[in-house]
């Protein structure tokens, strides 16, 4: 159990911040299970802020979340992907997008539904310690995110770093992806029962389908760096007869509930019936427009841009 300092320092931090209105949560421990820090000990402190301020939930950052099921309202994986390019020039990620899915699952299915589960998905680079390694590129943290959103994720806390605008990708593409949650709302937050159940063929893709209010919304998420395609069919769909491109420029054929879907690596689908976003910039634009600042970079002369930390 805590030392009775340990509770003392938590209740004036508690009293200083439980009646500001900025005060959203309470982060109580980063990466408890790398400092080897007991959950008993974490469930003690828990338990004391819960009294203190039951208004406010708690919330742990863990790469372990079945161990730190007591501890929390909150359980906020981080599985970080860590790109990185080797002097060859290939890129690879260290760690799957899928484990954004098993770990987002892992909250789930270890708390009971209980405890809601949130993402930290990678938005920097690690290259402080490791000269191969590099930011995400907009296609790979937009599949991070969505996969997180298809599996649950209820919230998100990008590890941004002190560089985040060193990277164009995540400078121009960070901000339409928050943009793009923002305006799906209305389906993210709605009860579990709004799912639309579905079968899909293809393992390396997920999918999520909801109707709210008579309108419908399909995610579909390519988590590898392969082309992928993917027929997927949901009863729920039979009733109507086009998707609508949401920020893309793409409307597919429902035939008797079912569409079939092409991928480049890391996209990331979504459509709406009816049509909506209609006047928001599509991701088609957004990717010209990064890549047009790239190709500038070297334009300029600087033979170097784009050979990684030589």
């Amino acid at each position: 159990e805590p030392h009775q300092f340990v509770y003392n320092r938590i209740e004036y931090v508690i009293e200083k911040a439980k009646d500001k209105p900025q005060t959203w949560l309470y982060y109580l421990s980063d990466e408890p299970e790398c400092r080897m820090v007991s959950p008993v000990y974490l469930t003690y402190m828990y338990k004391f802020v819960k009294e203190k301020d039951p208004y406010h939930p708690v919330m742990i950052i863990t790469r372990d979340p079945e161990m730190y099921t007591t501890c929390a309202d909150i359980l906020n994986p981080h599985p970080y992907v860590s790109p990185s390019v080797d002097d060859s020039g290939k890129r690879k990620l260290g760690v799957s997008i899928r484990e954004i899915k098993n770990e987002i699952r892992e909250v789930y299915e270890s708390g009971k539904n209980r405890i809601p589960a949130w993402c930290t998905p990678q938005a920097c680079t690690f290259g402080y310690y490791d000269r191969f390694a590099d930011y995400p590129t907009f296609d790979e943290f937009n599949s991070m995110v969505w996969t997180a959103v298809t599996n649950g994720a209820k919230g998100f806390t990008p590890y941004i770093y002190y560089d985040h605008l060193n990277c164009v990708d995540l400078r121009l593409g960070a901000d339409f992806i928050y943009e793009t949650l923002a305006n799906l709302e209305e389906f993210l937050f709605t009860h579990p029962d709004d799912k639309l159940k579905f079968e899909n063929k293809n393992r390396d893709i997920d999918v999520l389908i909801k109707e709210k209010d008579g309108k419908i919304l399909l995610i579909a998420v390519n988590m590898t760096d392969k082309n992928q395609a993917d027929e997927i069919y949901s009863k729920g769909l039979s009733k109507i007869k086009k998707l609508y491109g949401f920020r893309e420029n793409t409307v597919v054929d429902v035939k008797s509930g079912k569409i079939k879907l092409d991928f480049y690596p890391y996209q990331v689908h979504m459509f709406t019936y009816p049509e909506m976003g209609k006047d928001l910039k599509k991701v088609e634009v957004l990717k010209k427009e990064i890549d047009d600042i790239k190709e500038g970079f070297k334009k300029k002369g600087n033979i170097l841009y784009g050979k990684g930390r030589q």
